[in-house]
């Protein structure tokens, strides 16, 4: 299910970011946006997923049977490596920040809610649960940040975005949102400037700002 897994280490590792691709991406992508997060410290990791897609293309939100299906294998092999990078750096499930683009977005968020582990953050660029009203009752202090353009024309506002984020403030999810009107299915340099804040400031010291932000 995993193709390869691209590791940038510290001299000194206290905290990791775990990146999942998009769709059709590869991994040196989801490397270089943690790369540009410039949190102190902190291993870097991008995963991607044999043939580059975590699970099958859904149709709609109303035929994507299969790609829900998929979830669950994916799940289980990113746990799987996430349980490495524990073992092998001597990390919690709490020093570790999952990020995702797109349907890599779709995989942090859907791990995180439906996995025991409580994670430092989630940060979910242009992604959604493809299936929320799933989304199972929150007992969990993870923080989830959600970066969405209201021009997605992949991962819709209405069809996709609203529905998700409806459900988790509902399920008692600790949801911070950075909503914008332009922008389509893509993320920015601003972007990563803010998850950086984030990240950072759960995860580092509550007064964190990206040197793009002092």
């Amino acid at each position: 299910m995993i193709n390869l897994w691209a590791v940038s280490e510290p001299k000194q590792v206290s905290k990791c970011i775990i990146g999942l691709t998009g769709r059709g991406q590869e991994a040196s992508h989801m490397l270089h946006i943690a790369k540009s997060l410039d949190l102190p410290d902190t291993l870097l990791v991008a995963i991607e997923p044999e043939e580059l897609r975590w699970y099958p293309q859904p149709i709609s939100s109303v035929d994507q049977d299969e790609a829900v299906a998929g979830l669950p294998l994916a799940r289980a092999a990113i746990g799987d490596i996430i349980k490495s990078i524990q073992w092998k750096w001597n990390l919690f499930p709490k020093d570790i920040t999952l990020i995702g683009f797109s349907a890599g977005g779709v995989m942090a968020v859907d791990i995180a809610t439906k996995e025991k582990e409580e994670y430092g953050a989630i940060v979910c660029f242009a992604g959604a649960i493809l299936n929320p009203y799933d989304t199972p009752q929150n007992d969990k202090d993870t923080p989830f940040l959600l970066i969405h353009n209201k021009d997605d024309y992949c991962f819709d506002w209405k069809e996709r975005y609203l529905p998700m984020k409806e459900k988790l403030v509902e399920q008692g999810y600790n949801v911070t949102t950075l909503e914008k009107r332009r922008g389509n299915h893509r993320i920015f340099y601003k972007d990563v400037v803010e998850a950086s804040n984030f990240i950072g400031q759960h995860m580092i010291d509550p007064s964190w700002q990206h040197p793009e932000s002092q």
